[in-house]
């Protein structure tokens, strides 16, 4: 999925985007890529918190 979106997006640009305009192009490129980076943000984990220390404690 990764690729396959802003694959996507490349060929319809190259294939539609003299018809489509230059406005439709960079929405269509921005759009693909974006999708990619909300889809992916998913599957990244999120960072721990940090574990809070107390004098002498051992983590």
């Amino acid at each position: 999925m990764v690729l396959l979106l802003p694959l996507l997006g490349a060929f319809v640009n190259g294939v539609f985007g003299k018809r489509l305009g230059k406005d439709a192009v960079r929405l269509m490129a921005l759009s693909a890529v974006g999708a990619v980076v909300l889809r992916q943000r998913r599957h990244v984990p999120q960072p721990l918190a940090p574990r809070a220390r107390r004098h002498g404690s051992k983590l």
